[in-house]
């Protein structure tokens, strides 16, 4: 278990969570690339069950992990899968997200500000309530091939 552990700066890039319970953990400024997020165990109890700030998580895998008010902010996730992850009320600001997977993820009220480069599809991701810049909220759009200009 890593309880209230702070890792600032460090390269944590295909690390192997395995049976890991992590408990109000934040990462900020490092790199996690290619990392199976998967195999962690995070805290219900927790306020913030995942805390990454400026962190680059590209390549990574969080299929399926209840990752409900999580906090991905300023990060890198390209190429990341969030198939079937339950995001709802997650604050993604700023996150890179060109070539993430969310078909079948729940994004129900999260915080998607200033992530303009994505591939949500609304037809196989919840959305409802889901907060974007105008950019952002264009590019839902791209599955219909509508344009905004």
């Amino acid at each position: 278990m890593l309880r209230e552990c702070r890792f600032i700066g460090c390269n944590l890039s295909r690390v192997r969570f395995v049976d890991t319970r992590l408990v109000d953990c934040v990462i900020e400024g490092g790199k996690a690339l290619g990392v199976g997020w998967s195999g962690a165990r995070l805290s219900e109890v927790a306020t913030v069950p995942l805390h990454l700030v400026d962190v680059r998580v590209d390549f990574g895998s969080f299929t399926g992990m209840p990752l409900r008010g999580a906090r991905l902010i300023r990060c890198s996730g390209r190429e990341t899968d969030f198939t079937d992850a339950d995001l709802r009320e997650a604050d993604l600001t700023g996150t890179m997200l060109a070539g993430a997977r969310f078909a079948g993820a729940d994004l129900r009220d999260a915080v998607l500000v200033d992530v303009d480069e994505h591939d949500i599809d609304p037809r196989e991701t919840q959305v409802r309530g889901a907060r974007f810049s105008a950019a952002g909220a264009a590019r839902l759009l791209d599955p219909f091939g509508i344009t905004v200009s």
